[in-house]
């Protein structure tokens, strides 16, 4: 019973671990660097999908063709939207780095990933 309990318990620890909490892991790994010495944001106001992908520009024959140009854009808008939803996107400074990492948790693991991003450089 007492390890049925124990089990229970670390589960429910593992699985209520923040986004936060796991950027600050993921970058303590990635870069050596005590978890104390770590500050993370969470930043809302950036787009995860222009970050990774840059801003979006169309083909010159849509650009030119105001009615496909709608569809593009709306199509653009809602593919951002998605992306968008499904990250959080978190910048953290530690050790001399600053990186930016998107983080989600899985619907049917519960766990939660975060990998680094390197900002997409617009031409």
């Amino acid at each position: 019973m007492e390890k049925l309990l124990l089990l229970v318990s670390v589960w429910i620890l593992v699985g209520c671990t923040s986004l936060e909490t796991t950027a600050r892991e993921t970058f303590s790994r990635d870069h050596s660097c005590p978890l104390d010495g770590i500050t993370v944001t969470r930043r809302t106001d950036l787009s995860v999908h222009e970050l990774t992908f840059g801003r979006s520009k169309p083909p010159s024959d849509i650009a030119k063709d105001p009615a496909r140009l709608a569809i593009w854009k709306k199509n653009q808008d809602e593919s951002k939207k998605k992306w968008d939803a499904t990250s959080n996107l978190f910048f953290l400074t530690g050790c001399n780095v600053k990186s930016f990492y998107t983080c989600n948790r899985n619907s049917k693991s519960g766990r939660n990933s975060c990998s680094s991003l390197t900002p997409h450089e617009d031409d």
